[in-house]
């Protein structure tokens, strides 16, 4: 041969063990003009340049879990056909230059007869007979590979057993041949990608990673996948995955195969294996994992995983922190095949991270973790979401909002979903309502929106208006929004009369609007849904007892305690209804185990801390975990994060006119809200402030027993947390009012409490009253005013108003007084309505 045709022939070998077929077609077709290269081995190149590039197109990328297109392979099978004669002619001569080409020609042959799906003739093609003819030919000893043969040898060999294998399972033949096959065929393929690392020749894909061609990554993934789906052999399937992770754990250029195989253990982990059968890897193969990620360099015992989440989490860290490193961040043209492939893969091993740290509570880390992602995740949607959902878990919510937002405008549709947890965080967590109606009603403006999403866009708008017309400057106004709200909390329960959520708030609403026989009904309904949901429970006894029925509430409410034993607002509930019934003992039971709940809450409370500082993380431990709440209902809307719902802002104003516009009628059906003077017991996320609160329940049923002494030591617990704090003046106040008859003292406390908070009605009231027993009218008057202006249902402000009113000789408005008085009281709950929430669901499936 001449200089320049073994030139020709090493440039073209050198282009074959890259893989890189368009210069060896370029080259073939330059060596067939000038004669440089046979026909023979000509014809053998162009067939295999179309083979190879038809076994990309079939196959793909290798992924295990892919279905052969049957219409694909049949058109491939077409454009091959030709080929066929091509082979036969190769096959037929000579060749003594190459004398390998007609041991080429078969595996050729082979690979031609499994794109048509032909896999008899491949096992015919590749018997064992001619398996030991080609071996020969290539000089090559399975049973003795030493690693001094050329990668085109050992390629050569592993595409054998690979088509074996693959074909196999194709045809169904015996499974002991088709595991010997692909055992074979992995462990050969492992070897070839060290060997390819140690070798000068890199054999890349878009000069990114080891590309070892469809054919073996197909049936190097398939073969753990065959263990598990043929002979339930879930641990020889994992040792699989292990054995080629510590083998290439040193391979640099091995990062997207590494990838794909520590996702397929991560997936055959989180679905196959618990922690009873779950085996650890052993100390070598842990400690090889440690060694190849440089984000975590703890001690090597530390490493080793004792339960399939903690695998799981430690293989999805690694494929993270390789996936945000080597992501293509180029958006020409000539990458976006490879972008987009290299996003799919990192899409899957971040939800894999995903599900397992949810698992552990690591929310902030999740977030971390897609905070990287958004470098090479720009418009892609599914990653977005995630990412915004991961910071609203971790208790970031203005990040959460804008992320979210974002999310929202690269769906080609608008996502009811997202537009729905946006609304709910802009009502709750950043008291914008008028936002979060624009968000509900981008949702009901939909072409085709689903009777459940149109059902709860319902549901936060009239949560959102009930708000508004707590804002509302004019009686007129406020009637108008009301309405507005009723109606929507009516619209969704027409659209979904199954759903226990949307008949709650409704009655809720009658509730509040203190229309007791309407709200009876729709709550009724609510339990007939759903028995044991704890706010229509509740809600429910709160009717009966402004009903009057108090033992009918108190056994309601001991039956829902059943099941959530520790639900801080049914205690309280109880306690007020045992005080009433004059069962001391009850309500001074269930006092102590709030505070024994509150405990147990704030010791998980410590330790979700400290977990969340030993990873490093700075998530908030979770409020519903923390008060110790049995029920995710008392969530407002039940946040993946488990954080309690902000409170409404309670409390309704009447019209400017003041008392003469207040009529009979509209006092007792207009006003929709209940003052609580400050936010309820359920909606407390600061741990000390829920102390504070539950020692001062704890004072007054100790004054309710006249045990003073005991009384000022719950109330000075609270003080010390609290000093400041317009309840504990206030509770002072009665203290020293009850126990020593010291009206200078209590009046100073009154007055304290507020100054701190001038809407405190029970301190206005209290003060108005010893104002009025001290001849001091005219500021009694002022100060009752100002008491039914904020809480217009405040049936014992009215009374005392009457009163002072009936005084001055003003018998006709202390009549009305009287009226409006005697109607709020016979429809006055234990507690106030208000201290229950509206339930605004951030997620909607």
């Amino acid at each position: 041969m001449s200089k320049k045709s073994v030139k020709l022939s090493n440039d073209i070998e050198r282009y074959r063990h890259e893989q890189n077929w368009d210069k060896v077609a370029e080259l073939t077709k330059r060596g067939g003009v000038d004669s440089s290269l046979s026909d023979a081995f000509c014809k053998l190149l162009q067939v295999e340049v179309k083979i190879e590039t038809s076994l990309k197109t079939l196959l793909g990328y290798g992924d295990a879990s892919a279905i052969i297109d049957g219409t694909l392979r049949k058109r491939l099978s077409t454009d091959l056909e030709s080929s066929i004669q091509d082979l036969e002619y190769v096959k037929n001569h000579e060749h003594k230059e190459r004398p390998i080409l007609r041991e080429e020609a078969v595996l050729l042959m082979a690979k031609l007869k499994f794109i048509m799906s032909s896999n008899d003739s491949v096992s015919s093609l590749l018997d064992n007979k001619n398996l030991t003819t080609i071996l020969a030919a290539s000089n090559i000893k399975i049973d003795n590979l030493s690693n001094e043969f050329s990668l085109r040898q050992l390629r050569l060999c592993t595409e054998i057993w690979a088509l074996r294998g693959l074909s196999g399972l194709e045809e169904q033949s015996d499974d002991r041949n088709i595991t010997f096959n692909l055992d074979t065929t992995f462990g050969l393929c492992t070897r070839y990608v060290v060997a390819v690392e140690r070798s000068s020749i890199v054999l890349t894909d878009n000069n990114t990673d080891i590309y070892i061609s469809p054919l073996l990554e197909t049936a190097m993934y398939k073969t753990p996948k065959w263990y598990i789906n043929n002979n339930n052999n879930i641990d020889a399937a994992i040792d699989k995955y292990r054995w080629f992770l510590s083998s290439t754990a040193v391979i640099s250029s091995a990062v997207g195969l590494r990838q794909i195989i520590a996702r397929e253990l991560s997936h055959v982990l989180l679905h196959n294996v618990c922690l009873s059968t779950y085996n650890p890897p052993p100390d070598a193969v842990a400690g090889v994992i440690r060694s190849s990620s440089s984000s975590l360099t703890m001690k090597k015992q530390l490493t080793i995983p004792n339960s399939p989440i903690e695998e799981i989490v430690l293989l999805s860290l690694i494929g993270e922190s390789l996936a945000s490193k080597d992501a293509v961040l180029s958006r020409s043209e000539e990458f976006q095949e490879l972008r987009q492939r290299t996003i799919n893969n990192a899409s899957t091993i971040y939800n894999h991270l995903t599900i397992s740290l949810s698992n552990l509570g690591q929310y902030s880390l999740i977030a971390d973790c897609y905070d990287r992602a958004m470098k090479f995740a720009y418009e892609h949607s599914h990653m977005w979401t995630q990412f915004g959902l991961s910071l609203l878990s971790a208790d970031q919510t203005t990040r959460a909002h804008a992320v979210l937002n974002h999310c929202s405008q690269l769906y080609p549709t608008p996502n009811p979903s997202i537009l729905l947890i946006l609304a709910t965080l802009s009502l709750k967590s950043f008291n914008r309502p008028e936002e979060a109606i624009n968000f509900s009603q981008r949702v009901l403006d939909l072409d085709s929106v689903h009777p459940v999403y149109a059902a709860r866009s319902h549901v936060v708008q009239g949560a959102a208006l009930t708000q508004l017309a707590q804002r509302a400057s004019t009686r007129h106004e406020f009637t108008s929004i009301n309405k507005a709200a009723l109606r929507n909390f009516q619209l969704a329960t027409e659209l979904d009369p199954g759903d226990v959520t949307c008949l709650y708030n409704l009655a809720l609403f009658y509730a509040r609007s203190r229309q007791i026989f309407d709200a009876s009904i729709a709550i009724a309904r609510a339990i007939k849904i759903d028995p044991d949901h704890t706010l229509s429970l509740h809600l429910s006894a709160l009717i009966l007892s402004s009903e009057g029925n108090l033992e009918g509430a108190y056994k309601l409410i001991s039956a829902a305690l059943i099941n959530s034993s520790e639900d801080i607002a049914l205690l309280l509930t109880k306690i007020k209804l045992a005080q009433r019934l004059g069962d001391t003992s009850s309500s001074l039971d269930a006092a102590h185990l709030l505070l024994e709940v509150w405990q147990r809450g704030y010791q998980t409370y410590l330790t979700r801390e400290s977990q969340c500082a030993a990873v490093g993380g700075t998530m908030k431990a979770e409020a519903v975990s923390f008060i110790g709440v049995g029920t995710g209902e008392q969530l407002a809307g039940g946040s993946s994060a488990g954080r309690l719902s902000s409170a409404f802002p309670e409390g309704s104003i009447i019209g400017t006119g003041g008392l003469d516009q207040v009529g009979v009628g509209g006092a007792v059906s207009e006003i929709t809200c209940d003052t609580i003077n400050g936010k309820s017991l359920s909606n407390t996320d600061n741990p000390w402030m829920l102390q504070t609160r539950i020692w001062l329940i704890v004072v007054d049923v100790y004054m309710e027993l006249k045990d003073w002494s005991s009384a000022e030591s719950c109330l000075e617990e609270a003080r010390n947390l609290f000093p400041s704090s317009c309840e504990v003046f206030y509770q002072r106040g009665r203290l020293s009012q009850l126990s020593c008859c010291d009206i200078k003292d209590s009046t100073r406390l009154y007055e304290s409490a507020l100054a701190m908070f001038p809407g405190h009605i029970e301190s206005t009231v209290a003060l108005a009253e010893f104002r009025y027993r001290s001849g001091d009218t005219e500021v009694a008057n002022l100060l009752l005013s100002d008491a039914v202006r904020d809480d217009p249902l405040c049936h014992t402000a009215w009374r005392l108003l009457g009163n002072i009113l009936e005084n001055d000789g003003d018998s006709e408005k202390a009549s009305q007084c009287f009226l409006i008085a005697l109607q709020l009281e016979s429809t006055a709950p234990i507690i106030p309505f208000g201290t229950l929430p509206f339930l605004v669901n951030d997620y909607s499936n």
